[in-house]
């Protein structure tokens, strides 16, 4: 009886030492990480580390998508058109391609219209933009797609016009990226060439 009793008290000993082991292990860990929080501030490196590997994606896309941006084009010579007093500067390797139109005393006050030649003769439109005069208020509510180049000297506004709707045949790869191309032109380089050609 005697024996067994002993047996007991060892076997009670052993278990409370394996749990004052564990209770102990425990609060080693939360000392440790009290520590780290409290030399981590929250906008640290560290801090942030799990954040910039879940982010790793979106940089990689955002180093894609800046791959992926159209080159700006370069034109050597341009031919030039004069309207309203104005300078219009067309890239030249453009000449057999495009309707260059600069009307005089028009109600709707456009100084150059230009068309894609081919889809002009195939009756599919072919409208590229036009540059036009608006006073600001016509300018700021216009219903179609536009965008400022500059302002003449009594404060009224130059603008880039856009068509309203497509212009081109969609079914030809061909006519499609004619059509990019004409658009790297108009927005890359046009608004900058208009400025430097009339001094804005």
């Amino acid at each position: 009886m005697k024996k067994y009793i002993k047996m007991t008290a060892l076997i009670l000993a052993a278990v409370m030492l394996t749990v004052l082991a564990a209770c102990a292990k425990n609060e080693g860990t939360k000392d440790d990480t009290k520590a780290t929080e409290a030399t981590e501030p929250a906008g640290s490196d560290a801090a942030e580390s799990a954040a910039d590997v879940s982010d790793t994606g979106s940089e990689n896309t955002d180093t894609e998508d800046a791959s992926d941006e159209e080159e700006i084009p370069d034109f050597d010579d341009y031919k030039t058109y004069f309207n309203g007093g104005y300078v219009f500067s067309i890239p030249s390797v453009y000449d057999d391609q495009l309707i260059v139109n600069t009307p005089e005393n028009d109600e709707a006050e456009i100084l150059l219209d230009v068309y894609d030649k081919e889809m002009s003769e195939k009756e599919m439109g072919g409208h590229l933009f036009s540059i036009e005069l608006m006073d600001k208020e016509e300018y700021e509510n216009y219903p179609q797609r536009c965008a400022l180049l500059g302002n003449t000297a009594d404060g009224r506004c130059i603008v880039i016009v856009y068509p309203s709707d497509v212009q081109y045949d969609i079914t030809s790869a061909e006519t499609i990226e004619r059509w990019q191309t004409y658009y790297a032109w108009i927005d890359k380089v046009l608004p900058n060439r208009f400025l430097l050609d009339n001094n804005m």
